[in-house]
């Protein structure tokens, strides 16, 4: 069987650049926030970010292979 690709791009047009540091980091267990980026990478492969003309793009993809 051939490895399956699944991608996803989301855009945020006219959108400010982000701010602080791209990396995923687990926040203590009373933050309210901060858990994203974490449970993005736990659920793909590759997550890549392109900033282009005002517009932020995430591009998240999960590549499957599975021996049947």
């Amino acid at each position: 069987m051939q490895p399956a690709l699944l991608q996803a791009r989301v855009s945020a047009y006219h959108a400010k650049p982000p701010f602080g540091p791209m990396e995923p980091a687990v926040p203590g267990e009373e933050a309210e926030s901060g858990r994203g980026l974490a449970l993005i990478e736990a659920l793909v492969t590759t997550v890549t970010f392109e900033r282009q003309d005002g517009t932020n793009t995430w591009v998240l993809s999960r590549t499957s292979s599975q021996d049947q």
